[in-house]
């Protein structure tokens, strides 16, 4: 075993939340490879996995002792659109691309039915401040060409979209293995818009010097993930359209009304702005939520209480093994 990936802690005495942990201490370790945590788990080495991969989930749930568990999450995961950069300076391209993608498709095919389809251009519902009724970026791809036509785009003999002599082109830009089947996506992303007539390159960057390019705005579209670690509207829709965040492309109209609503103390007045800020956002076509995601973990049957958390933080503290 490697020392280097192992880390250990001991119950505090004087927790001050719950009283004692009921465990004496707990072993983590850590292991990146899915298979390897598996193996881990099946075999008695560990008692407790997270990250659990789509295609291992059923077989997981399948194994005597050990209990699969999905549980949603307040994280989104996303495309986002640099609308300073071509062709995504165009509303219209931005629009064309929401109403090509099939997020519920997705969803049931390479997340494999186990992470939510965003059911509205939003985060998650159970975040603070989300408002419902926000009209969804539905699968129309009627409205998408018309969308292209109405900017000047037009189809050529070989059915691809060109402008100007020049065609509807862009790099797709993904991370791997940071998100679920995050460059699965990108890949099935690219053929879809492909049929619809566009030229989508992916390319893929480690994780460092990927988010690295999305502070320098280097990106044309790119799939990312936020959660909202606070449980409140403003911490993910700060972050991504904000002008004084690194994360965000370009500021956003809502930013104004952002302001005022993270500075308005009545609940029912900041949920008022609240909803106005997302319809704003959703109206611009500045990101496309493709789901919210699931926690997938796994756990043998000697552990009681164990509760999940929206947050995806780990409490401890009221564990106890069974014998």
């Amino acid at each position: 075993m490697d020392e280097r990936a192992v880390h250990r802690i001991r119950k505090n005495p004087n927790y001050w939340k719950t009283g004692v942990p009921l465990l004496n201490r707990i072993t983590f370790r850590i292991l990146p490879d899915a298979q390897t945590r598996i193996a881990a788990l099946r075999s008695g080495e560990v008692d407790f996995v997270i990250q659990i991969p789509e295609n291992l989930f059923s077989n997981i749930n399948a194994v005597p002792g050990i209990n699969a568990i999905k549980t949603p999450t307040l994280r989104t995961i996303f495309f986002q659109f640099n609308p300073s950069k071509a062709p995504f300076d165009d509303i219209n391209v931005r629009k064309a691309f929401c109403h090509l993608v099939d997020n519920e498709l997705i969803a049931a095919t390479i997340l494999e039915g186990l992470h939510f389809p965003a059911e509205q251009p939003t985060q998650p519902y159970g975040v603070w401040g989300i408002a419902r009724g926000i009209e969804p970026y539905a699968y129309n791809p009627d409205f998408a060409a018309q969308a292209l036509e109405a900017s000047g785009w037009s189809k050529d003999r070989r059915k691809g979209w060109i402008k100007d002599g020049q065609p509807l082109s862009f790099t797709l830009w993904t991370t791997t293995n940071r998100y679920p089947q995050d460059s699965n996506i990108a890949v099935a992303v690219k053929s879809i818009l492909g049929e619809a007539g566009m030229q989508v390159d992916v390319q893929t960057r480690e994780w460092g010097a990927y988010r690295d390019s999305i502070f320098n705005k280097e990106f044309q579209a790119y799939l990312f993930g936020a959660g909202a670690s606070t449980g409140d509207v403003d911490y993910v829709y700060s972050i991504l359209f904000s002008s004084s965040s690194r994360y965000s492309q370009s500021p956003s109209a809502a930013e104004p009304i952002l302001d005022r609503a993270r500075t308005t103390p009545q609940e029912q007045a900041r949920l008022r702005l609240s909803r106005e800020f997302q319809q704003v956002i959703r109206d611009e076509y500045l990101w496309y939520p493709i789901y919210w995601m699931s926690q997938l973990l796994a756990v043998k049957d000697t552990i009681q209480d164990f509760h999940p958390r929206q947050d995806e933080q780990l409490d401890f503290s009221r564990v106890w093994l069974q014998k």
